[in-house]
């Protein structure tokens, strides 16, 4: 893909996950992300056909984008999920806490998040599914780990006080490793 397309794609979004952050994503408008992007509504068109594709659009790259960071450890080598790192990195620096609020989300909202966890359960899964220790990890276990891991998320975007990521991280691997060790021990 061309550098300019990526970099105006980018543009829309993270104007997209900004307007979304300050409003109700079914009030967001495609004009309103435009603004926040400074692009022309023509532009948009020439990108995505709507709002959804855009969606679809950010929610592949999200994931592309998390696979493509190199983790800092291992599951084989550490007894930690690499991936945790690089969720918490991008949920906290990327201002996705829009996704967590308890302030009534509209129906739009309770989807993307639903997708966002799916993207954070494929990623989860994948690594456990490539690890030599701890492949056999039933889906059902995996799909606990996942909520444990989205809830953590959820916990740290409620707390005024927010604790440490490193903190929370820690914790969450001392219980992953407890399930993965038990369930293929």
């Amino acid at each position: 893909m061309d550098r300019r397309v990526r970099r105006t794609r980018s543009r829309l979004v993270e104007a997209m996950v900004h307007c979304a952050a300050n409003g109700d994503w079914d009030a967001v408008s495609i004009q309103q992300i435009c603004d926040a992007a400074d692009v022309a509504r023509s532009t948009f068109y020439l990108h995505f056909q709507n709002k959804a594709e855009l969606l679809d659009y950010a929610f592949a790259s999200l994931g592309e984008e998390m696979r493509n960071t190199p983790a800092s450890r291992s599951l084989d080598v550490d007894g930690a999920l690499g991936v945790l790192p690089v969720l918490f990195s991008f949920m906290v620096e990327k201002d996705h806490g829009f996704l967590f609020s308890r302030s009534r989300p509209s129906v739009a909202t309770l989807l993307i998040g639903w997708r966002l966890k799916a993207v954070i359960t494929e990623m989860i899964a994948g690594e456990i599914a490539e690890s030599d220790r701890f492949r056999a990890t039933p889906a059902p276990v995996i799909e606990f780990i996942t909520a444990g891991v989205f809830a953590a998320i959820d916990n740290w975007y409620q707390r005024n006080e927010k604790p440490s990521v490193s903190g929370v991280i820690a914790g969450l691997d001392a219980m992953i490793l407890r399930l993965l060790v038990r369930t293929n021990g």
